[in-house]
């Protein structure tokens, strides 16, 4: 996915109404969206199922934030699969519960929320089948004014394509 500029002019937020409650809520936009399905290849090493450069100084407010949900499914075996997502290169999550998992579909939800100059709170989920892996809520010191890289990859236990496959990916964003 390519990255784009988030808005961070300081403007007032776009609202919309909230159905007919009298009630508004601040919009938010989808800064990247995948459809594609991509799956792992013969090769045992992590790979790219998804990614998205997020522009230097998108995040330049306290309170912004960017979600990142998606969605795939493992190959039915017993072979070892790791999906990982991953901030600026740091390690948010892994599928640490099951990590052999057999024919089931995935989910990911991660919010990153600026907190402070440099400073972010990182936030999430991920479900391989009925389990939940391990949720993370914790802090990541990463540059807002440089450009970085939120991505999902898979890494294969054995080299045989399509192990794990990612069917779709969506990062939105609020301020």
């Amino acid at each position: 996915s390519t990255g784009c500029t988030l808005p961070h002019n300081g403007a007032v937020p776009q609202v919309s109404p909230i159905g007919n409650s009298g009630e508004k809520a601040n919009l938010v936009g989808v800064a990247g969206r995948s459809a594609a399905s991509v799956s792992t290849t013969a090769s045992a090493t992590e790979q790219d199922l998804y990614s998205y450069t997020v522009k230097a100084n998108s995040l330049a407010k306290d309170g912004a934030s960017l979600r990142l949900r998606a969605w795939g499914r493992v190959a039915s075996n017993a072979n070892a699969k790791t999906i990982r997502v991953k901030w600026d290169g740091n390690l948010l999550m892994v599928n640490d519960v099951s990590t052999t998992p057999n024919g089931l579909h995935w989910t990911i939800d991660v919010v990153i929320r600026r907190d402070a100059s440099n400073a972010q709170r990182c936030f999430g989920s991920m479900v391989m089948g009925t389990s939940n892996q391990t949720n993370i809520d914790g802090y990541q010191t990463v540059t807002d004014t440089a450009d970085k890289v939120l991505k999902v990859t898979g890494a294969p236990g054995v080299a045989t394509a399509n192990e794990i496959t990612c069917n779709g990916a969506e990062v939105t964003f609020s301020e």
